[in-house]
C-alpha cells in the first residue's frame, strides 16, 4: 500500500476536465492513459468562471513540445518565471500546509499577485502524478500556479515566431471547434512552455 505524499492532494475540481466532467483521462498528443504516465500537465484557460480551453499531456509529449521551441524563448520565459519566484523568496520561505500552498496558488497571480477573483481572463497550471496534483512551492518549481491575463500578454511578448508557430501547430492539430473558438483560445504564449 503506498503512503500518501505530503506534497500531493487528490486533483481538486478547478482541474478536472469540463467535458469529462472529471479527470482528465487520456494525454491529448499521443492519448497515453494518464494514470499510467510518469506524471502529467494540466492546462486550462477561463474567462471569467468559465473554461474556455483545457487539455492534459504526458510528460513525454510535453517535453518532446517543449523541445521543437527555440532555445530563446525557452531561456526568455524562464529567467522571466524565475524573477517572479524570487521575488516572493519571504512567501515561499513560510512554513505553510500542502494546502495552503495550493490555495494560494491557484488564487493569486504567480506573477503579480492580482487575485484570481478580480480576473477576467486567467490561466491555470499543475502537475499531476496519477489522481494527485503535485503541490509544490520553491525557488525553481511551483505546482499548481495561476496567472492572470495580463501576465500572460507580458509573457506573450517573449515568445519566438518559432515558438509561436509550433504552439499554433500543437493547437491545429489536438482541437477542433466551430468557427470563431479562437476567440476564446488563449492568445499569446502557451503557459505550458
Amino acid at each position: 500500500m503506498n503512503e500518501p505524499n505530503p506534497n500531493r492532494l487528490p486533483i481538486p475540481k478547478l482541474f478536472w476536465s469540463e467535458y469529462l466532467e472529471g479527470p482528465f483521462e487520456n494525454c491529448i498528443d499521443c492519448g497515453c492513459a494518464l494514470r499510467e504516465a510518469d506524471h502529467y500537465l494540466i492546462q486550462r484557460s477561463f474567462v471569467g468562471t468559465e473554461p474556455v480551453f483545457e487539455f492534459a499531456i504526458c510528460k513525454s509529449c510535453h517535453e518532446a513540445l517543449g523541445g521543437q521551441c527555440s532555445e530563446e524563448t525557452s531561456q526568455a520565459v524562464t529567467s522571466f518565471m524565475m524573477s517572479a519566484l524570487s521575488d516572493r523568496m519571504l512567501e515561499l520561505q513560510q512554513d505553510v500546509t500542502t494546502e495552503q500552498i495550493l490555495e494560494k496558488s491557484v488564487n493569486e497571480c504567480i506573477v503579480c499577485s492580482k487575485s484570481r477573483s478580480e480576473c477576467h481572463r486567467y490561466g491555470l497550471v499543475g502537475i499531476s502524478m496519477g489522481s494527485e496534483l503535485v503541490v509544490e512551492m520553491s525557488l525553481f518549481a511551483r505546482s499548481p500556479l495561476m496567472i492572470c491575463h495580463d501576465c500572460e500578454l507580458q509573457m506573450s511578448e517573449l515568445v519566438s515566431k518559432k515558438t509561436r508557430d509550433t504552439w499554433d501547430r500543437f493547437v491545429e492539430e489536438n482541437f477542433d471547434g466551430p468557427p470563431g473558438v479562437g476567440l476564446d483560445l488563449p492568445h499569446g504564449a502557451p503557459m505550458l512552455i
